[in-house]
């Protein structure tokens, strides 16, 4: 952030005046000045700023949309604030960039899970389940089976005649 300040125009909030001054901002190009945009985004991360680190995660997307890594960097920040919708978005784009990582299979079931679509997270967990064991992906398989432990039931509707 710049060290001077710009006024903020009426009926804008000062986050939104950031917003659009940080937009303002041309993006790197540098692939050095990337990775420490993408370092300074996950110490943001790790020190529990996850807005903050999802607007640097957001502008590294927005240079590469095909990087798996600030993909899923966006979307676990976006996970962490509770955003599941758009976090999903980010995993699932992730999924297809690269379908043979677990990571955002399990990720994007949780969220589905937190969404409420608990029988979509449960059959996702149950193919990943599949392909993980024929792999042989052991850590995966466990966190895959304590995600489905923990999902609730679906009811069964009796119909009495």
């Amino acid at each position: 952030m710049p060290s001077h300040s710009h006024p903020v125009p009426a009926g804008k909030t000062a986050q939104a005046a950031a917003a659009e001054q940080f937009l303002r901002t041309p993006l790197p190009s540098d692939p050095r000045q990337i990775e420490a945009l993408y370092a300074f985004g996950y110490q943001l991360y790790q020190s529990g700023r996850y807005e903050d680190a999802s607007k640097v995660f957001l502008a590294l997307t927005m240079l590469d949309g095909k990087q798996v890594r600030f993909l899923m960097a966006f979307g676990k920040s976006m996970h962490q604030m509770g955003h599941f919708t758009e976090a999903g978005i980010c995993y699932g784009v992730a999924m297809l960039l690269a379908p043979d990582d677990p990571q955002p299979h399990l990720l994007s079931a949780q969220c589905l899970a937190a969404t409420g679509a608990t029988e979509t997270a449960r059959g996702m967990l149950l193919e990943l389940l599949e392909s993980c064991r024929s792999s042989g992906n052991a850590a995966v398989v466990a966190r895959a089976e304590e995600l489905i432990a923990r999902l609730p039931r679906a009811r069964t509707t009796q119909v009495n005649h």
